[in-house]
């Protein structure tokens, strides 16, 4: 199976950001979809997120693969539009799985609600879906064994959900024998460049895309995904200071060496999402460079594209600092 790259196509039309497949309504309307109860609350999400976890259990016994034994994600205070976005890298892993498994028909989630708006009953949807997609695969494979109907329990929280999303999308992982490459990686990395380049714009004084630093060759996964989190701190940073709430992430979520290439391509979307949506919150300018990649792409590659973005990220939280800092003075 071969994955298609929209690293060309950073933006479809007004307030749409493509992320590897993935829909993201960053300016439309709010509101639940017409299909999904607005009374869904944190236990129903849990109760079909704990079956999709069986299935897909289910799914790997069959197959003979390894059970994902890394430790959940330590992160804290997940928010909606978060949790949603684990839940429409879950459908797309799942959908990936069964094309490669049982050709079936290549699948997007619906478009999100703009990210802001996203609620608790909002992230149902697209789990309900991805559960559909693994029965589907199920019976794809022959599979008759099913999973118990899980209980609904206390209610706990959307870090709770995050946390589970994550390790079943990870368990996914292993499933494929078409694992995530250091291209992918480097180009979901120039999809943040290029919203981070139309923040960068709005200061003819700055250089938007700053120049690339020299390849540091022998850089692991790990490393990349290193980067990448300083990145998404710095991501934090911006994003308090226009009132768009993020995760708390420990940056000592993995003992060095243990970041696998997926979890790299995880990291990376989830910093296309957040740096597009802050460009969209900074009515940012859409640009369109050409960021070739090389022909061979290796994590050094990655890491050296990954150092340009912790640039740039780093530029637009002093700048942003620096006005708000005036502001507070006038």
């Amino acid at each position: 199976m071969t994955r298609t790259s929209c690293v060309k196509t950073a933006w479809k039309g007004p307030g749409l950001l493509i992320v590897s497949g993935i829909v993201l309504n960053m300016a439309a309307s709010p509101g639940v979809s017409a299909t999904t109860p607005s009374t869904i609350d944190v236990p129903q999400l849990d109760m079909v997120l704990e079956r999709v976890r069986a299935e897909v259990e289910l799914l790997r016994f069959h197959m003979g693969k390894p059970l994902n034994v890394q430790a959940p994600p330590a992160v804290d205070d997940v928010q909606a539009h978060e949790a949603y976005l684990q839940a429409q890298n879950l459908f797309r892993k799942i959908n990936g799985l069964a094309r490669e498994l049982i050709d079936a028909p290549r699948q997007t989630p619906p478009v999100a609600p703009p990210a802001e708006e996203i609620v608790v009953a909002d992230v149902y949807q697209p789990l309900e879906a991805s559960l559909e997609q693994v029965l589907a695969l199920k019976a794809g494979l022959g599979i008759s064994a099913e999973a118990a109907t899980p209980r609904r329990t206390a209610a706990r929280d959307l870090t709770s959900v995050y946390r589970a999303t994550v390790q079943t999308n990870r368990q996914l992982n292993l499933l494929t024998d078409s694992p995530f490459t250091a291209r992918e990686v480097y180009e979901q990395i120039s999809l943040a460049i290029t919203y981070a380049g139309g923040i960068l714009s709005a200061y003819p004084e700055i250089q938007s895309i700053p120049e690339t630093p020299p390849l540091e060759a022998g850089k692991s996964p790990d490393d990349v995904y290193r980067l990448l989190s300083t990145c998404l701190r710095l991501n934090r940073r911006i994003a308090e200071e226009v009132d768009f709430p993020l995760l708390r992430y420990d940056p000592r979520d993995f003992r060095r060496g243990e970041a696998l290439p997926s979890d790299v391509y995880d990291m990376a979307t989830l910093l296309v999402s957040y740096v597009g949506h802050i460009a969209t919150k900074l009515d940012a300018p859409e640009i369109y460079p050409e960021i070739a990649a090389p022909d061979l792409v290796f994590p050094a590659h990655a890491y050296q594209h990954a150092a340009v973005l912790r640039e740039q990220l780093t530029q637009i939280a002093a700048l942003i600092e620096n006005r708000m800092a005036a502001a507070v003075n006038q």
